[in-house]
């Protein structure tokens, strides 16, 4: 069974604790960012708040250490 829940966080406040219940049983959360869409950046999707806990079971080696370096120079890039 797939389904895709929305939980809307007012003010993105993800310590909120019916998101950070949601968060806690989901295989994944796909988070979207109102600073990103203020940038008129779309779709608003922080790839450094989302998460997938079950990408290491379905792609290879390769694809989730590449994974990790694209997540690694997006970490470095938001900083500066």
């Amino acid at each position: 069974i797939t389904a895709f829940y929305t939980i809307l966080v007012a003010g993105d406040d993800m310590n909120e604790p019916v998101a950070d219940a949601v968060r806690s049983i989901l295989d994944g959360h796909i988070i979207l960012s109102s600073e990103l869409a203020r940038q008129f950046h779309y779709p608003a999707i922080d790839v450094l708040a989302s998460v997938s806990r079950i990408l290491p079971n379905i792609v290879d080696r390769q694809h989730l250490e590449l994974t990790g370096k694209v997540r690694e120079v997006l970490s470095n890039y938001k900083k500066n």
